[in-house]
């Protein structure tokens, strides 16, 4: 949190004992919600202020907030645009906790930055949510300062902070869709002091808030989001984000020998996980994410590493298969649980997801035995009965759903009920979940929820990353004669990217280079051969035909020469390069940096060579890394197989993977002021080594100051 904005002026401006409407007026539709919800409560103060018209709503009105003769702690300001600066002056002066300001016309090139400019003089350190902002919803309190529809949001354990304010309303009713309820709802809109960060703060500090969602447009300070995303974790509450304005384009790797990613939306999604936020796809998916922190006491939340599936049915048990493929759910195979259904089932179940039989439900002492089989399995740490959830399906399915229910408080699993299909949750499933028992409105939200609770368990056990922080010591830009023109903008020739790469501490294979008035004949290769010829000094020598492999001693000359008769018709730097052909014994790795983020400089990696553009086998982190740090967020490689070793393969050293990409994301944080970008490709892992063989580093211009 900005250290003017304190928690006790946060807390007077979202959690008010005091309201004050300026522009109220009985015309106004926002203030028809706001005055309506003021005056169903008996603990919130509630001021209207009027210069223009002595009476409002029945009652008299304040022509200013001094007329008030006291402070109030939260000013719900109506008007427009210029009359909120003035509006923000008197809040100031008059000492209240801060001002909502809904209007927009601030962040208009011009006449609207001048305009945020003067309301920044304006409101000094006084909190300000907005400008264009749709303000916030108390929803426990039923205290709507808040543009959204008048519409039944459930009361429940859920933050919702986004920049888009006609989201609060959305998400309101995605909520109640899924039995899902919320403390409070905020938009932060333009963010001229209270923004994200500040909210999950005061979040973090709202024990009726259990979770946090989030629909991130901008992080405008993104370290000191990352902060309260830390703060949120160490008071044990998940935080939930969906960014927008992803698409299909700009989730593209560029097809290029850079391999960079061109997306902000991926590298937004990247940096998210590194810090612990669970990250969805679509709206929807924040609203399934929630449920079961939502629905189940914080006490029963569980890794879901032995998520158990069961119906009464085998197209149920194939479909639930097929949508924990589709959302990262793994349903582990149980050879003991499978054992121990054979003595309770007629017919030899296949175990996750389990077919229990129609017959099931109506066989009271078999339905028993299926629970207590269940419920016995050890590696059970999520029991998921999939059924039909309007009143008549839970009636009819009382002989399972009554006991299952019965044993969610003492039982070791978590208990949730699944619907199979989207269809509106009846009042006898409403009430599950004061039994102890999740329910998700269709599968894909059931199993939604499962992961995103396992994901964060998982997390918390295997302990946060707390590293303290890593040394990036700044970088001198590269003298004038090592940069070259290129088609990728201007960039360093390859000796020295290959040397930079090395002074980080990254191994490098070795190389010559044969200057274009250099006699190749008197260049002695480096090594027996065969060799890698190559022209030095160019980004994409794939598509110019520069790069020949398995050359023998006796023809580096000749090749040598072709290629800078290649380099001159095409007009590029004549200087080639020659290397031992190094051989991996399995795939080649990726590694690569950037400075083109507004999160800052990042590293991304993977699986290299042609795999960048076809695989798409890519993350990424903000930088810098420590080696450890580094080594945690390999998983998501790991699952390719390659620290096992791919068909026979040797395995790559992920000891040796992880201190390369510490390096790397050292020199491009320390080097962030003249690096637009870093390509590492292909780095060779073999022998517990991590050998760098190329490398093209594309210089910022002009240098940032």
């Amino acid at each position: 949190m900005a250290a003017r904005l304190t928690a006790d002026r946060l807390e007077r401006l979202l959690a008010p004992a005091s309201v004050a409407i300026v522009g109220a007026s009985d015309r106004n539709g926002l203030a028809d919600l706001a005055v309506a919800s003021l005056d169903a409560r008996d603990d919130v103060e509630a001021f209207l202020v009027n210069p223009r018209s002595p009476e409002a709503y029945g009652r008299p009105t304040y022509p200013s907030l001094a007329a008030i003769g006291r402070p109030v702690d939260a000013v719900y300001a109506l008007v427009n645009a210029e009359l909120a600066v003035g509006v923000v002056a008197d809040a100031a002066a008059a000492g209240a906790g801060g001002v909502i300001v809904t209007a927009d016309g601030f962040a208009d090139p011009g006449a609207g930055e001048r305009r945020m400019r003067r309301l920044a003089e304006a409101a000094g350190d006084l909190p300000l949510l907005g400008p264009n902002c749709n303000g916030v919803l108390d929803v426990a309190r039923g205290l709507r300062l808040c543009g959204a529809p008048a519409m039944p949001i459930r009361a429940g354990s859920i933050g919702f902070v986004t920049h888009s304010g006609g989201l609060i309303g959305g998400m309101g009713a995605a909520g109640a869709a899924r039995a899902v309820g919320f403390s409070y709802l905020i938009s932060t809109g333009n963010e001229l002091n209270v923004g994200m960060a500040e909210c999950v703060d005061f979040l973090v500090r709202d024990a009726g808030t259990r979770a946090i969602c989030l629909a991130i447009e901008t992080l405008r300070r993104p370290g000191d989001f990352f902060a309260a995303v830390g703060r949120a974790h160490a008071a044990g509450k998940p935080v939930i984000a969906l960014k927008l304005g992803r698409s299909a384009a700009s989730e593209e790797i560029a097809a290029s020998h850079t391999g960079a990613l061109t997306s902000p939306g991926w590298m937004y999604r990247a940096a998210l996980r590194q810090h612990g936020v669970i990250v969805v796809d679509d709206f929807a998916g924040l609203a399934d994410a929630a449920v079961c922190f939502d629905q189940l006491d914080p006490e029963r939340w569980t890794a879901a590493r032995g998520t158990v599936v069961f119906g009464t049915s085998g197209g149920y048990a194939q479909l639930a298969a097929d949508v924990a493929q589709d959302v990262g759910l793994s349903l582990p195979r149980l050879p003991a649980l499978r054992e121990r259904l054979r003595e309770v089932l007629p017919h030899d179940p296949v175990e996750n997801p389990l077919d229990a039989g129609g017959r099931i439900n109506g066989d009271r002492e078999a339905c028993a035995e299926l629970l207590r089989a269940l419920e016995e399995c050890e590696d059970a740490d999520v029991l998921v009965f999939l059924w039909l959830l309007d009143d008549a399906a839970i009636e009819m399915g009382a002989g399972i759903l009554g006991p299952f229910a019965e044993s969610a408080g003492s039982g070791r699993a978590a208990r949730v009920v699944g619907a199979i299909e989207d269809s509106a949750l009846g009042e006898r499933a409403l009430a599950l979940p004061r039994r102890g028992v999740a329910v998700g409105r269709g599968l894909t939200t059931t199993l939604r929820a499962v992961e995103a609770m396992g994901a964060f368990v998982r997390a918390r056990e295997a302990g946060w990353a707390a590293d303290a922080p890593v040394a990036a010591p700044e970088v001198p830009a590269p003298a004038d004669g090592d940069a070259v023109a290129s088609e990728a903008g201007s960039i360093l020739g390859f000796a020295a990217a290959m040397a930079l790469l090395a002074d980080a501490g990254i191994e490098i294979a070795p190389f010559a280079v044969v200057g274009a008035g250099d006699y190749p004949a008197a260049v002695a290769p480096p090594g027996e051969g065969p060799f890698v010829v190559k022209l030095a000094d160019v980004p994409h020598r794939t598509e110019l035909g520069a790069v020949s492999l398995g050359v023998e001693a006796p023809d580096v000359a000749a090749e040598v020469e072709r290629l800078r008769a290649l380099a001159r018709a095409a007009g590029t730097p004549e200087a080639v390069a020659v290397q031992p052909l190094l051989a991996a014994p399995g795939p080649e790795a990726f590694l690569g940096a950037s400075t083109g983020s507004e999160l800052g400089p990042m590293v991304l990696w993977g699986l290299g060579g042609t795999l960048v553009e076809l695989g798409r086998r890519v993350d990424g982190a903000i930088a810098p890394l420590s080696p450890a740090a580094a080594d945690r967020l390999l998983d998501g490689l790991a699952r390719t197989g390659v620290f096992d070793g791919l068909r026979g393969g040797e395995a790559w050293s992920r000891a040796a993977l992880a201190a390369a990409l510490s390096s790397l994301s050292r020199l491009v944080a320390g080097g962030a002021r003249w690096i637009a970008s870093i390509d590492v490709n292909p780095l060779l892992l073999a022998g517990g080594r991590a050998v760098a063989v190329d490398a093209l580093v594309v210089l910022r211009e002009p240098l940032a100051a």
